[in-house]
């Protein structure tokens, strides 16, 4: 099951949160300003965070691209040279890949402190 939508746009929740923290307003007070529920600025509060639009899972996303490619002709992919349809799936995978390496990669030297691995 796919979880919901937020609602409010990510730069309304924001606003919200800056009023928060940077008044003396009172919930129903931002509400009106930031023209909201009383309970979505309660939410907003008691989160703490910005709620960011879902983001499918790496799988769907390759779903959806291998789908798109099947409506493309065959050709020789530029980046590794085999024939495929358009665009190449193979490699939008090993970027993708890639990239969840990297941001692991990053993630894990910033909690050593910065120190690369021997």
């Amino acid at each position: 099951m796919r979880p919901r939508e937020p609602m409010l746009s990510v730069e309304t929740q924001r606003e919200i949160i800056a009023l928060l923290h940077t008044t003396d307003h009172s919930q129903r007070e931002i509400a009106r300003i930031a023209d909201v529920s009383r309970s979505s600025v309660g939410n907003i509060k008691w989160r703490g965070v910005v709620v960011e639009p879902y983001r499918p899972p790496i799988r769907q996303r390759v779903t959806e691209y291998a789908e798109f490619g099947r409506k493309n002709p065959r050709a020789r992919c530029p980046r590794c040279g085999v024939e495929v349809e358009m665009p190449c799936l193979a490699c939008y995978v090993r970027r993708l890949k890639t990239e969840t390496w990297l941001q692991r990669t990053i993630r894990e030297r910033k909690e050593r402190g910065g120190q690369k691995s021997e």
